[in-house]
């Protein structure tokens, strides 16, 4: 869900539109396909598969912003021995879709 008043207030609405064409066009098994978008006054929906616990993303940004990524790791029940493996899948899914015309 975005808000129009914030993408608007941010002149992100370019961004928004480039971000939604790039999830259409994704085929990953490293992230949920965008199946479709709505809107209304307010805001834009975007219609992805489930996705349990969150965008990770927005998960290490929180712990990279607020100095705790170690802290979020731990939480997170994931060792330092999973860490070559998030790494790996991240360099991956930008390898693949690198390889792909966007």
């Amino acid at each position: 869900m975005i808000s129009k008043a914030n993408a608007t207030a941010c002149n992100q609405q370019e961004h928004v539109q480039c971000e939604m064409q790039v999830m259409k066009r994704l085929s990953s098994p490293f992230c949920a396909p965008l199946h479709r978008t709505f809107k209304d006054r307010r805001y834009v929906y975007l219609l992805s598969e489930f996705l349990q616990g969150g965008e990770l993303w927005r998960h290490l940004r929180w712990a990279i912003a607020t100095k705790c990524l170690l802290q979020w790791l731990s939480m997170r029940a994931m060792s330092a021995a999973n860490l070559p493996f998030i790494s790996r899948c991240c360099i991956d899914l930008c390898c693949m879709q690198g390889n792909r015309a966007l």
